[in-house]
């Protein structure tokens, strides 16, 4: 989706690690990417096998209880804004 300020968001949730959706997601200038335990989740250890670029464009949403929140891919919090 396209914003006001001419930057993209990409969104996913609850959905097992899916190459095609990364790539599809890539381009935007900020990703927000579910990352839990399960099946039906992607692991944090294939979202964190990403290049360091991409990376740094990801937010974590979905993390487990007790999930390290010194990652190397920041999650986000409750009240975090995402725009200036």
């Amino acid at each position: 989706m396209v914003g006001s300020t001419g930057r993209t968001l990409g969104y996913s949730s609850d959905t097992a690690f899916d190459p095609e959706l990364i790539a599809f997601l890539e381009p935007a200038d900020l990703i927000i990417h579910e990352t839990n335990l399960g099946p039906a989740h992607t692991p944090y250890s294939a979202l964190a096998a990403l290049p360091a670029d991409l990376r740094a464009k990801l937010r974590l949403i979905h993390y487990p209880d007790g999930f390290d929140m010194t990652s190397s891919i920041k999650a986000l919090r409750e009240g975090d804004v995402l725009l200036p």
